[in-house]
């Protein structure tokens, strides 16, 4: 599906409205892949302009539709890093947008060979870090995520707490 305004598809963050969905900071980068069908035997080759542990942003005359599944080859081949996703949203003329598929700790130490500057935590790391904090602390950390990204507010936070309470009682 192709949409006529690419602000819509690749904002700059001073641009972006509404609820930003991504788990991670996207890192400005210039590299080149080859992006395959799954599948097919289909292959365009492309740029890659930002990217994260979650997905990335690739420069292309002709990009896939969205909801395409693919497999994003990195060069130089050498390194081996492959990534499978979906493409999430497409521009004719600009590129598209591909949500990677779980990145393993391989991948993600891979991927940080090609692009250095990636300094947010893997999905596998973040996983961890979370199961290794004591319950409390994860809790406090899960509803300031949940705030954060919009999904809920304060005041609904503290009325279904309170209603908890009321429940217990």
């Amino acid at each position: 599906m192709n949409n006529s305004s690419p602000n819509a598809q690749h904002p700059s963050k001073e641009r972006r409205t509404g609820v930003d969905r991504r788990r991670f900071e996207r890192t400005p980068c210039r590299v080149k892949v080859t992006v395959t069908v799954t599948g097919s035997d289909l292959s365009i080759d492309g740029t890659i302009t930002d990217i994260s542990p979650g997905g990335c942003y690739v420069e292309m005359f002709t990009p896939l539709p969205a909801d395409t599944h693919v497999v994003v080859h990195f060069d130089p081949p050498a390194n081996g890093l492959v990534c499978r996703g979906v493409v999430r949203n497409s521009v004719s003329g600009m590129g598209m947008g591909v949500a990677f598929d779980a990145l393993s700790a391989d991948k993600f130490k891979k991927l940080q060979e090609i692009v250095p500057d990636i300094s947010e935590m893997s999905p596998v790391a973040e996983a961890s870090a979370a199961a290794s904090a004591s319950a409390p602390e994860f809790l406090e950390a899960l509803l300031r995520l949940l705030i954060k990204k919009g999904v809920t507010t304060s005041e609904e936070l503290a009325e279904e707490i309170e209603n908890g309470r009321s429940i217990k009682r």
